[in-house]
């Protein structure tokens, strides 16, 4: 039986390639560092959407803002809680620089640091900022970051009196 979060294995695998990065750095190996920043960048956003898209459905937004723009979606959530009495911090004082990063790569729109320019410690930069923000949404809507499938597989698969463990996919 195999078990699996994509918001979690891209956290893990955003981990793996910022430290790979940092190996490849400490080689003198420039071409496969940038490599791993940018794989690494990537997951690290496609991991803030796929919690976003958790807290939205789980929030009962209205579900059109899952087909909707990125920053539109983090204002929607932080409306929300705004009204609920809790302030967030703006993902828009640091989420528009990341995401231009991406969607412009080589240019510098809006702050947004080129890809052939992206370093260890901006990686580190924008991974403090969008986690202090994930965190705060996740914490204050009770929606997880993170999920351990592995345990809850275990304990099913024990319960069923059958052996034959967990499959990592």
């Amino acid at each position: 039986m195999s078990a699996y979060c994509l918001k979690t294995d891209l956290w893990q695998d955003f981990q793996q390639f910022r430290k790979e990065a940092e190996e490849y750095a400490a080689a003198g190996n420039a071409r496969s560092k940038n490599r791993c920043l940018r794989a690494g960048l990537l997951c690290l956003y496609a991991h803030t959407e796929g919690v976003i898209s958790d807290v939205i459905l789980k929030m009962g937004l209205d579900e059109k803002l899952l087909r909707g723009a990125f920053l539109k979606q983090c204002e929607a959530i932080e409306t929300y809680l705004k009204d609920s009495g809790k302030t967030p911090p703006s993902f828009r004082d640091f989420g528009k620089a990341i995401r231009n990063t991406i969607a412009h790569p080589g240019e510098d729109k809006d702050h947004g640091l080129p890809f052939s320019e992206l370093t260890l410690a901006a990686l580190d930069d924008f991974e403090k900022g969008i986690s202090g923000w994930l965190d705060f949404v996740c914490s204050s809507t009770g929606v997880g970051r993170f999920s351990d499938t592995k345990k809850p597989v275990e304990d099913f698969t024990a319960a069923l009196g059958g052996g034959g463990g967990v499959q990592e996919v």
